[in-house]
């Protein structure tokens, strides 16, 4: 497989003015209010590079987590303190990885994922 590529994945998961823990109870995750591009990227390609776990299972994706040691952002109306980035892609298709943070909750929703608790 060729490498994967940093993506903003169309800045899905970056807060817009105003976006409150609230709004992602039902929307996207996002990273806190004030936490810029360049940061998402160092973020994200360290979560990449260095994960506490990792899976493997689905053909052409990978999926990566990282516990970072604080709130990074809000994930289901909760404070969350994973970074968890996916690469997807194939051959042909150009693969690229991007993230969102994620809360304690969500981890647990990953088999593969380490204890819980934040990674």
């Amino acid at each position: 497989m060729p490498p994967c590529a940093w993506s903003t994945h169309n800045y899905k998961h970056f807060p817009t003015k105003g976006t409150t823990r609230k709004d992602t109870k039902v929307g996207p995750a996002v990273y806190l209010p004030g936490t810029k591009p360049t940061e998402v990227r160092v973020l994200e390609s360290g979560t990449a590079r260095a994960p506490d776990d990792r899976d493997d299972g689905e053909a052409g994706k990978r999926e990566y987590l990282r516990n970072m040691g604080g709130v990074i952002g809000w994930d289901r109306g909760e404070d969350a303190s994973a970074s968890f980035v996916e690469c997807s892609g194939g051959e042909n298709a150009g693969r690229s990885f991007h993230g969102r943070p994620m809360c304690d909750a969500s981890v647990d929703q990953r088999p593969w994922a380490g204890a819980g608790g934040g990674a």
